[in-house]
């Protein structure tokens, strides 16, 4: 490791690494300035180095928390689709609910009125990132949504404004990685009938096209999906697929070499699984189809009738 690893490397596991420079070396073996001084020009460039790319805007700021809803008025007892939206700055990512090499997953503490219940969160399927080293993550870039059922108590009283809120902290990466959190609120009206928000259209076009990357169940026909395991060899097949890609799930088994196996131009994907088999292999398969505007997405793993 290079010296200049170790300074920023206690910094973030992230940081890139600095090299050291022909003098320090030379120093270090005694030949040249002083260790001393070397030494402290080494402190300096990494400082430097450090702060030009440090991010100009906080973790809170790079990340806009906002909640989406259809609905200005809702009705007791009813159930509604809700968005949590995170606006992320150009350039920068968070992190999916899935096995990465570093990063973790947007945390929410929701903040209901009483009786009311919100279901878990449904993640769309991320993208692939790679960083330098050869880090695997799966991301969100740009704008991500997430979904989630919300659900009136059914003696809600009517007539009256309630606040629907959410607390949410995240990592947020780009050469650095940067903690950050913020909240998120809406307000909706009880009454007798279900009123539209003034933005229903967009917020109903946006969370169509997030409900399109949620992971469907897999098809089981074998003529589509074809999924075959021989040892710790992993192979799927979807038929017609002109792209394939994978993505492991937190709780799956563990998976060997993802970063070059888990894409691949045409049909089909070969894994490697890792030696602890107390696990079932589970994963998001997303697939790109001659002709279709919009790639596929499917939840499959191990006990759902695919390849035991």
């Amino acid at each position: 490791m290079r010296i200049g690893e170790c300074v920023l490397g206690v910094w973030a596991r992230r940081s890139p690494a600095v090299a050291c420079g022909a003098g320090v070396v030379a120093s270090l073996l005694g030949v040249g300035p002083r260790p001393d001084v070397a030494v402290g020009r080494m402190f300096l460039e990494a400082r430097d180095t450090a702060a030009a790319r440090a991010p100009s805007k906080s973790g809170d700021e790079l990340v806009r928390p906002a909640l989406l809803c259809a609905a200005a008025q809702v009705t007791p007892g009813q159930e509604l689709e809700i968005g949590i939206d995170l606006g992320i700055e150009p350039g920068w990512h968070i992190y999916w609910p899935g096995i990465n090499d570093s990063g973790f997953p947007p945390s929410i503490e929701w903040s209901l009125p009483e009786g009311w219940t919100v279901s878990a969160v449904r993640w769309p399927a991320p993208a692939r990132h790679v960083s330098a080293g050869d880090i695997l993550d799966h991301v969100y870039e740009g704008r991500a949504t997430l979904l989630a059922t919300l659900r009136v108590a059914a003696d809600a009283p009517k007539g009256g404004t309630v606040t629907v809120g959410a607390a949410l902290k995240w990592l947020v990466c780009k050469d650095a990685c940067v903690p950050g959190k913020g909240a998120a609120r809406l307000q909706l009206r009880v009454g007798e009938q279900e009123l539209p928000a003034l933005d229903e259209r967009d917020v109903r076009r946006r969370l169509a096209e997030v409900a399109r990357r949620v992971p469907a169940p897999a098809p089981t026909d074998e003529s589509r999906l074809r999924v075959e395991r021989a040892g710790r060899t992993l192979r799927l097949r979807f038929q017609g697929a002109t792209q394939v890609a994978f993505y492991p799930v937190e709780d799956s088994r563990e998976f060997v070499g993802l970063l070059r196996s888990a894409a691949a131009i045409g049909q089909a994907l070969e894994l490697t699984l890792g030696d602890d088999e107390t696990k079932p292999w589970r994963g998001v398969l997303e697939v790109w189809l001659e002709g279709e505007e919009f790639s596929r997405v499917y939840a499959v793993g191990q006990g759902d009738g695919l390849g035991q």
